[in-house]
């Protein structure tokens, strides 16, 4: 086909929105639950008393600000309410909480469920301990390890039957396989160093257990342990090569996508455990790796964030319940992550510098994205918005995005210390804790089936099967011993019929054997067709009692069928009237925890408009105040003018006579010198602080400020104020005016000392040093008389009432602008040694 031929072919109808909406399949709407945040104090410490935080209901803690925070000191002086799902006090046992946090993840995860768990607050705030606790107080981690153990102990398949296959999924092995893996990782374990073992604890293990579980699976834990530190991601696990003479440092890790778009960190050691005490020493042998360090607020503060994730493999049994049904896609991997975040800080509390500045930094930093995440995730769902969120900006944000999308169920608690000095810090995580609340994920999908059509119990079976086996391999054993006697022959005994319903016990009667003779024989013959006709009658009876048990057997079957089936459904509706229940529960609490934030920001809205109002209020106080000393100002004006137009209407008093020595003046005569007026200096007996910027510039002004006792900076600092002892303090500050010239300002004020420990200035006076040009102030005077006089007029045009200031200002000249030729009649002017002196006399102005 030619390209004329293509071009003329219809074109294509373009899809309009409503088409494109048919097309595309509607994706159904998952159910969705908020992030459960639960929150705990800190017990106090010797020598702390003030608290600034206590708990006043079971979801409810209260915030007192103390007068030493940075809140207070700036204005935010009301306490503050903060709702979560459940507050633990100081005096909580790690098994409550455990108990309430925990265990529901665990139950999701041992029915192919995910979970994350966040430990989230400031450095020293006890997240460490209540995600590890203590060898006599274990924390959330090693309580979630003996529940798993104690619900699947007896479930558990052999070990490396399953085997990951280094791309997030796991592969089947069958017995022989299994067998082979085990020798190899023996002898991989041998050859490797070895460090420090695991010191025997004595510690009380947790006696929970999950009900419920498929014992028709098999099941398998595999647990991983990495940190994320300055934004790279490190094996906690991996052991060092013991052929290397010299160490290298640990190589970072890379985060991968699977084939069901889940992350995961591409190449971590990921070991098989089949206790808790093997995963307990693999806990141990990664926290001793794990990077701490000593800061100002904690002697052993994380510098990372750790990950502890432990997996969850199952899969069915066959049909005949001895071996593992090897079929990939029957396995079921779900995975629980215990997350310890490290504390967010900042750098002037914790005194930090060099690298531990620099680990600080990517702390926040990474907390930071989280935060963002979450209000990304908030203003989507609350608006309707499509935002990115932006999960790639941080590694600790990346590796959770699928619980955030709908992959598992997102719990964090919330670790406060409740002292005074740590109220500012504790303030920012609650306004973290409230925007989590907010944000809601997809609840995790029910596991899919893994019977693949197969009957239930079979493992049951199977297990019944061997222990019959045992015995009767046991019962075999015992009569190859056992010495071997001659029966007795039995007894004779004629042939008797059995009841109907009585055992199946007979003898055949005891019959010698004649030698026939010949075929005729009628003595032996008749004995003989006697004895098989009872034989055929007797077999008759075994056949229908034989029968008649099948029967009332399968009837007895049918019957417990039966029961078994209404006590199941029965189970089933009982179940689903539970979740019913729960779900009315929760929905329940949500409008309890909406209209309790309802009531919190109705309560602040009012507080608000309550301070506005009297704020308001004040304001129009000091305006009527201000309103009246302008009227009082005002009527004092007008009765100075009208004085002032009443004396200029009183006709002036006649000129005194001249006189002879007034006409002549002696030219020898002198003037007696003026002493000039001592202008007052900035002085006093206290040390003052004075502050030069560098810009400053020196005149050659006569008045000069002159202190004796002073301390001159260029830049003052906090120390100056503190340590220097000053009490006073002046600013020196020039700028240019209008008409050019340099015209310097003094700041002066008193320094007083503040509550928190520092110092602050109180202005009271300011001084001001100007030098002009005469014959330039004087253009200036003339302009600005100008200008006054035009604005004058053409403002009394519309007013009858300025008619009069109208004549004062061009009658008689305004004292503020006039210059010196006009306010002065004559001037002298001479030098010592020289002529007489010169008398300048001013002309007369034109009327």
């Amino acid at each position: 086909m030619d390209v004329r031929s293509r071009g003329a072919q219809t074109p294509r109808t373009p899809m309009t929105t409503r088409s494109r909406a048919a097309a595309t399949p509607k994706k159904a709407t998952l159910p969705t639950e908020p992030v459960g945040v639960y929150c705990r104090l800190k017990p106090l410490l010797d020598g702390e008393e003030e608290i600034c935080a206590r708990k006043v209901l079971n979801h409810q803690l209260l915030l007192d600000p103390p007068e030493s925070s940075q809140s207070y000191k700036s204005g935010h002086r009301y306490q503050t309410k903060c709702t979560f799902r459940k507050v633990f006090d100081t005096d909580a046992d790690q098994k409550d909480v455990f108990a309430d946090l925990c265990v529901p993840l665990i139950d999701d995860v041992l029915k192919g469920k995910n979970g994350l768990l966040f430990a989230y607050g400031i450095t020293g705030s006890g997240k460490t301990h209540t995600m590890i606790g203590d060898s006599g107080n274990g924390g959330m981690l090693p309580r979630s390890l003996d529940t798993i153990f104690n619900s699947i102990g007896h479930l558990q398949a052999e070990r490396c039957v399953f085997k990951p296959d280094k791309q997030n999924g796991m592969n089947i092995q069958n017995e022989f396989q299994a067998k082979m893996e085990q020798q190899r990782n023996k002898a991989a374990a041998s050859q490797k160093s070895g460090g420090q073992d695991c010191p025997d604890f004595m510690r009380i293990p947790d006696s929970t257990k999950i009900s419920g579980l498929d014992e028709d699976n098999a099941y398998a834990v595999f647990v991983s342990f990495v940190e994320i530190y300055n934004n790279y991601i490190y094996d906690l696990l991996e052991e060092p090569d013991a052929d290397e003479v010299h160490q290298k440092p640990p190589q970072s890790k890379n985060l991968r996508e699977d084939h069901r778009h889940n992350m995961y960190v591409s190449g971590a050691n990921e070991y098989e455990v089949k206790s808790t005490e093997e995963a307990y020493e693999l806990l141990w042998r990664g926290q001793q790796r794990r990077r701490v360090a000593q800061t100002q607020l904690n002697h052993e503060s994380s510098r990372s964030h750790s990950v502890f994730t432990i997996r969850v493999v199952q899969a069915p049994v066959d049909a005949t319940g001895a071996e593992i049904l090897n079929e990939k896609s029957a396995v079921s991997i779900s995975q629980l992550s215990l997350v310890d975040l490290a504390g967010s800080e900042r750098a002037s509390r914790t005194q930090a510098f060099g690298g531990k500045l620099k680990e600080a930094g990517n702390i926040n930093a990474a907390l930071m994205v989280l935060r963002k995440c979450m209000e990304t995730l908030r203003d989507n769902q609350m608006n309707g918005t499509s935002r990115i969120v932006p999960y790639r900006d941080s590694k600790l944000t990346h590796i959770f995005k699928n619980y955030f999308d709908g992959e598992g169920k997102v719990r964090m608690i919330v670790c406060i210390s409740p002292t005074a000095d740590e109220y500012d810090e504790s303030l920012h995580v609650m306004r973290f804790a409230e925007l989590t609340q907010e944000v809601e994920v997809a609840k995790p999908t029910v596991m899919r089936s893994l019977e693949n059509g197969l009957e239930p119990g079979r493992r049951n079976a199977h297990k019944l099967y061997k222990e019959a086996m045992e015995r009767l391999e046991e019962m075999e054993r015992k009569a190859a011993e056992a010495p071997v006697e001659a029966a007795p022959p039995p007894p004779h005994r004629p042939f008797e019929p059995l009841l109907p319903h009585e055992p199946i016990t007979f003898t055949f009667p005891h019959i010698a054997a004649p030698e026939l003779v010949s075929s005729n024989d009628s003595t032996v013959l008749p004995s003989f067709v006697e004895a098989l006709k009872e034989k055929q009658a007797m077999r008759r009876r075994f056949l229908e009692e034989l029968e008649l048990k099948k029967r009332q057997f399968r009837d007895y079957l049918g019957q417990i069928d039966g029961n078994y089936g209404g006590q199941r459904q029965a189970l089933e509706n009982a179940h689903d009237a539970l979740r019913a229940k729960e779900g009315e529960i929760q929905k329940i609490e949500k409008r309890a925890r909406v209209g309790e934030q309802k009531a919190v920001k109705e309560a602040v809205a009012l507080e608000r408009e309550r301070n506005q109002q009297e704020s308001e209020r004040r304001m129009n106080q000091v305006k009527q105040t201000l309103e009246a000393r302008i009227h009082l100002q005002e009527d004092k004006l007008r009765k100075m003018k009208q004085i002032v137009k009443q004396r200029r209407q009183e006709p002036p008093p006649p000129p005194p006579p001249p006189s002879a020595s007034a006409a002549t003046p002696d030219p020898t005569r002198q003037a007696p010198a003026v002493k000039a007026r001592h202008r007052k200096r900035s002085f006093s007996a206290d040390l003052w602080l004075e502050h030069k910027p560098h810009s400053h510039l020196s005149t050659d002004q006569v008045l000069q400020p002159r202190i004796k006792k002073k301390k001159t900076v260029n830049s003052p600092k906090i120390k100056d104020l503190k340590e220097g002892g000053c009490s006073k303090y002046v600013l020196a500050h020039q700028e240019q005016d209008s008409m050019g010239e340099v015209e310097t300002h003094l700041f002066k004020g008193e320094v007083w000392k503040t509550r928190g420990g520092g110092a602050a200035v109180q202005f009271t006076d300011i001084e001001k040093l100007k030098s002009e040009n005469p014959i330039t102030a004087t253009d200036h005077h003339h302009r600005k008389r100008s200008e006054t006089r035009g604005r004058d007029l053409s403002d009394d045009e519309d007013d009858e009432d300025d008619e009069e200031d109208e004549d004062e200002s061009v009658d008689s000249p305004d004292p503020d602008v006039t210059d010196v030729q006009t306010r002065c009649a004559f001037g002298i002017e001479g030098k010592p040694g020289c002529a007489p002196a010169y008398t300048h006399t001013s002309p007369k102005k034109k009327k």
